[in-house]
């Protein structure tokens, strides 16, 4: 027998035993919302008797900030399935106590009902300052100490709102905490007598919740560099922290002539679909097209919204904001909810403002992948001059090699094999520099691979591409940091590069060797050498080596002299050494 088969089969005094005896405050309400049930929980929340609260419309006993919403999910959500919200209610002493409600829809003889089921949230301590006298022991009203305790603070609003880059990062809504706390100054009592500092300091908490949001919402933008996760951040922000329902953002493709989605929170599966056939005209694409926010306060009200993409995910208000970058719309940043007029101008405000902020971390996340894309470029150009200077000399080479050991062998065979072996010399020698060329691509190898075969890649490289007489001395594997060896395998090949640029050099060694804690790689050669002691604006290599080894905590040399060679030593300090 299932749980509902057994209710019904209660005896309707023991149902309503159930609902006097939970602790939980439930409340039953006509279509005209007048109260024709309340049980013993409720009426001492309330502080009201049951003949009280039926003679009074239930919206009197809600908290002012809170009255749209509840009428809205009144009149909108009398087929959706129960679902939790957070307001305050209003006892007859005039404090708040605040709740979680669920409401549901019952019909009891052609009549609709709406029975509410609420958990009061008030903390003990809340509500012992609630339940406090408002006046001490000389009559003085004690409702001005509370309005000074909040203005006290917000006074943290005061000091400078700047990041370190110099940006305003929190003026609009400080401005917005500002006017509610001026507000505080005004009479605490409205025309009928009602004491309304409760209602703002509500005001002045929203706004700040809506501050601290904004400032939780620059450590999530900021906290990455890559475009496509900056975009979902700002959509999990918007629903996360600003309480919107859905988040999208669309972009221009390369034509601008289509808005792609780009990052989505809590729309279905197939919106993506959908928005791809639908971006490029309507609202959106006049809010790119324009560069002006547009705000929608009910779908089913406004003509110019297109109800086929609105209805099917229960979108009842947006609003859509461009993100400016230099000047030009690079986007747009669309919030969604399910409920009508609920983007009031504080709510705007709010996520006019996340769009200002985000609109500087995807500049930032740009510039970042605009210099990846520059670097990519030099290293490609790099590679094509390496490509060009060593291995496509080293082919051309075996082709020359091989059609003269071909001619050899008709004309003076015993000359074939000297003819052989120096095409076999170049092809090993090309060999080698393709090895170079990858592992330089591919600098994870050195994880793989280990320091010391990277740099024996390195040394047979520079045999082959520049011919030098170089010998290698290397100790076995150091149990060096990866950064560490790519630090040292860095050093290792500008040093090289610089021996076969300007040096002039017959012979070089390269010895790499552990003692007493430390790592030593040490290159010198036997070239034209240079005075160490000055400073020269063109050694950039130099500079960048010394960076890298100092920035590990290790120690970087050269010794050079004119006419003496040149020695580079890099020492880096093993781990626990």
């Amino acid at each position: 027998m299932g749980s509902s088969d057994f209710l019904l089969r209660l005896d309707p005094r023991t149902l309503a035993g159930f609902l006097e005896a939970t602790r939980d405050a439930i409340l039953i309400a006509s279509a005209e919302r007048r109260l024709v049930y309340a049980n013993r929980a409720a009426q001492d929340l309330l502080g009201y008797s049951l003949e009280e609260l039926q003679a009074v419309d239930i919206l009197d006993w809600i908290a002012l900030p809170y009255r749209t919403r509840v009428v809205e999910r009144i009149q909108h959500n009398r087929s959706a399935l129960p679902g939790f919200f957070e307001i305050a209610l209003v006892r007859k002493d005039g404090s708040w106590r605040y709740v979680r409600c669920s409401i549901l829809y019952l019909e009891i003889e052609g009549q609709l009902y709406g029975a509410v089921i609420v958990h009061d949230l008030t903390s003990p301590q809340t509500l012992r300052r609630h339940e406090a006298p408002t006046t001490d022991a000389n009559g003085r009203d004690t409702a001005q100490d509370m309005v000074e305790e909040v203005r006290l603070a917000n006074k943290r609003l005061e000091a400078p709102t700047t990041d370190a880059n110099g940006r305003d990062t929190a003026q609009d809504m400080v401005e917005e905490v500002r006017l509610a706390n001026k507000r505080l100054e005004a009479p605490t009592t409205d025309a009928n007598g009602r004491d309304t500092a409760q209602d703002m300091v509500e005001e002045v908490r929203l706004a700040n919740k809506r501050l601290e949001a904004l400032y939780q919402a620059d450590e999530k933008l900021y906290a990455s560099l890559e475009l496509d996760q900056v975009l979902q951040a700002l959509v999990d922000v918007c629903v996360d922290l600003l309480g919107a329902d859905k988040s999208c953002i669309l972009i221009w493709d390369e034509t601008h002539q289509h808005l792609i989605t780009r990052a989505q929170r809590g729309f279905a599966s197939q919106f993506v679909q959908v928005m791809s056939e639908y971006a490029g005209r309507g609202l959106l694409a006049y809010a790119a097209q324009s560069g002006d926010t547009v705000v929608v306060q009910d779908t089913y009200q406004d003509e110019r919204v297109d109800r086929h993409v609105t209805d099917p995910e229960g979108i009842r208000a947006f609003m859509h904001i461009p993100i400016r970058l230099d000047g030009e719309v690079f986007g747009v940043f669309s919030i969604n909810n399910l409920l009508p007029h609920t983007l009031g101008p504080e709510e705007q405000r709010a996520f006019t403002s996340l769009a200002r902020r985000a609109a500087v971390a995807i500049r930032n996340a740009r510039l970042y992948a605009e210099a990846q894309g520059k670097a990519a470029l030099e290293e490609r150009q790099k590679l094509a001059r390496n490509l060009h200077d060593s291995v496509s000399q080293a082919i051309y080479g075996i082709v020359l090699g091989v059609r003269t050991a071909k001619t050899q062998l008709a004309r003076n065979p015993e000359q074939a094999p000297a003819a052989l072996d120096f095409v076999l010399n170049l092809a090993e020698g090309a060999i080698a520099e393709m090895r170079a060329l990858i592992f330089e691509l591919r600098p994870e190898s050195l994880k793989q691979e280990g320091l010391v075969a990277a740099l024996s890649k390195q040394v047979a490289a520079a045999r082959a591409r520049h011919g030098l007489r170089l010998e290698a001395s290397l100790c076995p594997e150091p149990a060096l940091s990866l950064e560490a060896k790519e630090a040292l395998y860095r050093v290792a090949q500008e040093a090289l590069n610089n021996i076969a640029k300007h040096a002039k050099a017959h012979k070089a060694h390269l010895r790499l060797q552990q003692a007493n804690g430390m790592v030593q790689l040490e290159i010198c050669d036997d070239g034209v050498g240079f005075d160490s002691q000055r400073e020269y604006s063109g050694h950039l290599g130099l500079v960048s080596m010394r960076e890298r080894i100092e920035r590990l905590g290790g120690r970087f040399e050269v010794v050079s002299s004119p006419g003496a060679g040149t020695t580079v030593r890099a020492n880096l300090p093993l781990p626990g050494g």
